[in-house]
């Protein structure tokens, strides 16, 4: 309830640095029969400015438990990050009429993992701050999800194949159906773990 979400447009108006992109993130939501809704992603870079700094403060977003916890056997969302990508091709696919839609399509000299709570980390042309913020937790045992949902979750890119398997139980084919007997076995695999526990 506390996040600040402004225009971009507005942002880019009033200060000198350009949105690369914000969508909603993979694999931000808890875990659960109910998924918890995903947060957000956001990448920006300077733009006309010889560098600026980043402060990051993401207070009860660092810690899972201040966020989305998560209900019976649901899982708490993850917490939210920030990372820096130093000397970045950025410009080379500008030159190419292209913004990028990930911080994985750039090349980069140096990724840094900056603390929840920091102060003026330099951003100079070329870098990429790249922030994600967690989203809710989730209702009930994730292998209780159906198997269905789990896979429309991996087309919208709400969940990550590992993490469908991995936590969901959920095996898919190549063109993202689901594999039923694949599924049953892992889901059996994830039970069995669970009671061992």
């Amino acid at each position: 309830p506390l996040i600040r979400m402004p225009n971009v447009e507005e942002t880019e108006q009033y200060y000198p640095l350009l949105i690369l992109y914000r969508k909603e993130a993979q694999d931000t939501g808890g875990a659960g029969r109910w998924r918890g809704g995903v947060g957000m992603e956001v990448a920006f870079t300077p733009y006309r400015a010889l560098g600026i700094e980043a402060i990051t403060n993401a207070d009860g977003q660092g810690i899972s438990t201040n966020q989305g916890v998560g209900l019976f056997g649901g899982y708490p969302s993850p917490t939210a990050h920030y990372q820096v990508f130093t000397g970045t091709d950025v410009e080379t696919h500008w030159r190419a009429r292209r913004m990028p839609r990930t911080v994985g399509e750039l090349s980069h000299t140096q990724q840094l993992r900056l603390r929840a709570k920091s102060n003026g980390t330099p951003l100079t042309a070329g870098d990429v701050l790249m922030l994600v913020v967690c989203g809710g937790g989730g209702y009930g045992d994730p292998v209780e999800r159906d198997s269905a949902l789990v896979a429309d979750d991996v087309i919208n890119d709400y969940v990550s194949r590992p993490a469908a398997l991995d936590v969901y139980g959920v095996a898919l084919n190549d063109d993202r159906t689901v594999d039923e007997a694949a599924t049953a076995k892992r889901r059996q695999e994830i039970l069995a773990e669970q009671i061992g526990r």
